[in-house]
């Protein structure tokens, strides 16, 4: 049987390098990221208008890839990270810009050449490592210049 908690644990780590919100839209995540101290909420679906935060939008996996390189310079630069923390909104917006690459990627091999639908869709998920490595690379080029 399960003993759900009634105190609060106390933390077992001092700074945690990777989390995830998940929750209803409109349920205040980027709200909750934007009280973060000095926490760049990369905005990929163009919700952060209405909060005062650091942000930057970005609306497909090349400008990502250009904020990436941005956030290495400054962090060399500076000889240290430059932000606390760095937030991805949306987790949904970034796998539709993976699935883009994924498309483009696909279609540069012999049996993708003329394929033009969604990636997801191939007969026994012949190419859904490939979406899966484009989404984890599109969250690592910001977190591994982090």
């Amino acid at each position: 049987m399960i003993t759900l908690p009634i105190i609060k644990s106390s933390p077992k780590a001092s700074n945690p390098r990777f989390l995830v919100y998940f929750g209803k839209p409109k349920s205040g995540k980027t709200t909750l990221a934007s009280t973060l101290e000095n926490n760049l909420i990369i905005d990929l679906e163009d919700g952060t208008d209405f909060l005062s935060a650091l942000v930057l939008k970005a609306t497909n996996i090349t400008e990502l890839s250009e904020i990436a390189a941005a956030i290495k310079q400054a962090n060399t630069q500076a000889g240290k990270f430059v932000y606390n923390y760095i937030t991805i909104d949306n987790g949904t917006k970034l796998e539709e810009m993976s699935m883009s690459l994924a498309l483009k990627l696909y279609r540069e091999t012999p049996q993708g050449k003329n394929y033009t639908e969604d990636v997801r869709k191939l007969p026994n998920g012949k190419d859904q490592r490939r979406c899966k490595t484009n989404l984890i690379a599109g969250i690592l080029n910001v977190y591994m210049y982090y």
